[in-house]
């Protein structure tokens, strides 16, 4: 390389450090800052939609599934009217007739 040469190279070298020191500091994008934000409240709203259908779904099944069968058990396991009918009728008849239950009609 000449003189020459070098010297321009060293010339531009020292414009362009030199640009970089005057040019003014740029300000924030508030366009970014809003983009980031709109970002980070979605990632927000997904990950409670997600912790919702994940607990709350599974917690009301559950209920559910608990409603259920404490509905069966009462239904299947109190006593109807047919068998209070009936208990009245056997106690109402036993009183009538005098009838005790050791009796053995052979």
């Amino acid at each position: 390389m000449s003189r020459e040469q070098e010297q321009r190279i060293t010339e531009e070298v020292e414009k362009t450090l030199l640009a970089f020191d005057t040019d003014p500091i740029l300000s924030e994008n508030p366009f970014l800052w809003t983009r980031i934000r709109a970002e980070r409240e979605e990632r927000l709203h997904n990950r409670t939609k997600k912790i919702f259908m994940q607990y709350g779904l599974r917690t009301a099944a559950v209920l559910l599934i608990f409603l259920i069968n404490l509905i069966t058990i009462v239904y299947f396991y109190a006593p109807s009217e047919k068998e209070q009918t009936n208990a009245t009728l056997a106690s109402a008849l036993k009183a009538e007739y005098q009838v005790e239950q050791s009796q053995n009609n052979f």
